[in-house]
């Protein structure tokens, strides 16, 4: 426990604003251009890379769709209920939200930027690790968020921490635009490479087509029990949803918060998943991050993951720049909880 200033108060998040789940209407009526009426429908996949507001949704729901979502304002701040992505941010924009969100609204003497970037630190997301243990659900609920304890400094102060790191993000934004531009002059290389309409020198030979099932194959992952869980040395790094965002973890797997022992993972029947594979989420609002990553070695991964083991003569990375171009979100089962089938 951190100790505070004598100013300052440590309150639970409950008492500090109201929390609501967003809701998603059965069947989703949603329309996929702006060039129509309707009401934005925020989901997880219109969270921006770069900091914390969210001004532009891809879809609009449809009025009657609407009626049986979960209305937000601008200025209303919105959290991840994935626990492996679990980011907070601020809506500029009206709209109803997917039920991947929790809404936070009617905040009582609490700034709500400086309450976005408390949510946002490591010391909130140690709580969400502890509320959730013995649970096995890797998902944030209402009552587990309600019961966060957060800093409050006087509202005075709030407001000049929150200044301060808005300064540090308008720099990093500056820096991500530019990286944008490079990397849209990537993604159009990218495209006309992967397409076929641009040969490299030396290659003019006919494509073939195929489905991946053909070239590969996907396997999923298995069960983490807890008492598993914590190991920093082992033979396998057993990876969960979480690890894909882990520093260093861009392209290839390197980093795993978890180890575990070839004894263990013969005990929990893991599929041991080879190098050169391509793992990605399955499971929950984690699916719309769109995240593929390449294994480095032999590892293991949990249930809420997938892989895709290209066959022998197939690049690795060439099908993960497939993967990357594909939308994983407009193939999951329109359930309570999005999933992705085979």
């Amino acid at each position: 426990m951190l100790n505070y200033p004598s100013d300052w108060k440590v309150k639970k998040l409950g008492e500090c604003c109201k929390i609501i789940r967003g809701a998603s209407p059965r069947p989703i009526e949603t329309y996929i251009t702006h060039n129509v009426d309707g009401i934005n429908w925020i989901k997880i996949s219109d969270a921006p890379k770069y900091g914390k507001y969210i001004t532009y949704t891809e879809e609009k729901i449809t009025q009657s769709g609407a009626a049986h979502s979960v209305t937000v304002k601008v200025g209303d701040l919105i959290l991840s209920n994935s626990m492996s992505f679990g980011r907070p941010y601020i809506v500029k924009i009206s709209g109803c939200i997917h039920d991947g969100w929790l809404r936070l609204y009617d905040y009582d003497n609490i700034d709500k930027d400086y309450l976005c970037y408390v949510l946002s630190s490591k010391e909130v997301y140690k709580q969400y690790i502890t509320f959730a243990a013995g649970s096995g659900v890797q998902n944030l609920n209402k009552n587990v968020v309600k019961n966060v304890t957060l800093p409050l400094p006087p509202l005075a102060e709030q407001q000049a921490i929150a200044d301060t790191l808005m300064a540090f993000d308008t720099h990093i934004t500056n820096l991500a635009a530019l990286i944008d531009k490079k990397n849209a002059i990537r993604d159009g290389a990218l495209d006309d490479l992967m397409s076929g309409r641009t040969r490299l020198k030396g290659f003019n030979g006919k494509w073939e087509v195929k489905n991946l099932g053909e070239i590969g194959t996907f396997v999923s992952g298995n069960g983490f029990p807890l008492m598993y869980q914590g190991k920093n040395k082992g033979v396998y790094p057993f990876y969960k949803v979480s690890d894909l965002s882990n520093d260093g973890n861009e392209r290839y797997m390197y980093k795993a918060n978890n180890y575990v022992s070839r004894e263990v993972a013969k005990t929990l029947s893991c599929n041991v998943i080879p190098s050169h594979s391509i793992i990605f989420a399955k499971i929950g609002a984690a699916i719309f991050l769109e995240r593929k990553r390449i294994t480095s070695c032999a590892c293991c991964i949990d249930n809420n993951m997938m892989s895709f083991q290209p066959n022998q003569n197939i690049s690795s990375q060439f099908i993960c720049f497939i993967m990357q171009r594909m939308k994983f979100g407009d193939f999951v089962q329109t359930t309570a909880l999005p999933s992705l089938g085979v």
